[in-house]
């Protein structure tokens, strides 16, 4: 390597560092002295504020550099968990289905596959809510079996019996029909003077139109007749009043 190919910052270590001249300083300080005293020093531009200092306004905040630290890892930390959270949080409420609105439903029905639903409430069959002997729209027929007379009652959807006794009527029974049914009566008769459980007991037979014909038995309870489920079901199928009293003697009421 020749003496041109050298590097020549290596001549800097063999030259000696500048002595500095304290007339030269004093000088310089003194001028600077005299220009602040008296104005004439060029202000200096203030610094652009930085984000730390928009949000920590004023000259005394004075922060330590673990303390800076400290602030920005927190605020690392917290800022993104939160976004985070909170865009969950919209999407869980974005992504949730609406629920239906509720429809009031009848009864199902046990009909097949096949047949609809009906829905909302059910319409009813419509009552006036009087008494028989009230309605004006009831049908009243009379029977006179060998001196008992009877009188039955009838409307679309109620039939009743009644027993008349000097010209006052006392209603002994009622139940539920259909509209199209009609209601009959073919025979009656009263068993009295017996003793025992039935010692005065009242037999009817009824049918709807050209049906079938059964017998129904009613006991004095002492304000009236009632229904005897018990002897009824002994008695329905006889068939006149003999085979009624030999049923009845049967059943211990002889």
């Amino acid at each position: 390597m020749t003496g041109e190919d050298k590097d020549h910052f290596e001549r800097l270590s063999q030259l000696a560092p500048p002595e500095p001249d304290p007339e030269k300083i004093k000088a310089t300080v003194a001028m600077s002295g005299r220009a602040f005293a008296q104005g004439t020093g060029k202000k200096a531009k203030p610094a652009k504020k930085g984000w730390l200092e928009t949000l920590l306004p004023g000259r005394g905040w004075l922060i330590p550099a673990s303390g800076l630290a400290g602030v920005l890892l927190v605020a690392a930390v917290t800022v993104p968990m939160m976004l985070d959270q909170t865009g969950q949080s919209f999407e869980a409420a974005r992504d949730m289905p609406m629920p239906a609105p509720s429809v009031a439903e009848g009864p199902r029905s046990s009909a097949g596959p096949g047949a609809g639903t009906r829905m909302g409430s059910m319409p009813q069959r419509q009552r006036q809510g009087l008494p028989l002997d009230m309605r004006s729209d009831a049908e009243v027929q009379t029977y006179d079996f060998d001196g008992l007379e009877i009188l039955s009652r009838s409307v679309p959807e109620e039939f009743g019996l009644y027993l008349v006794n000097n010209g006052v009527e006392r209603e002994f029974d009622r139940r539920a029909k259909e509209a199209s049914e009609q209601i009959v009566l073919t025979d009656a008769f009263m068993r009295e003077g017996a003793t025992g459980e039935y010692s005065r007991a009242l037999f009817v037979r009824s049918g709807y139109d050209d049906g079938p014909q059964q017998w129904d038995a009613f006991i004095d309870n002492g304000s009236g007749f009632a229904i005897s489920g018990r002897l009824s079901v002994a008695v329905h199928d006889a068939n006149d009043r003999a085979d009624v009293l030999a049923r009845l003697a049967e059943a211990g009421g002889s």
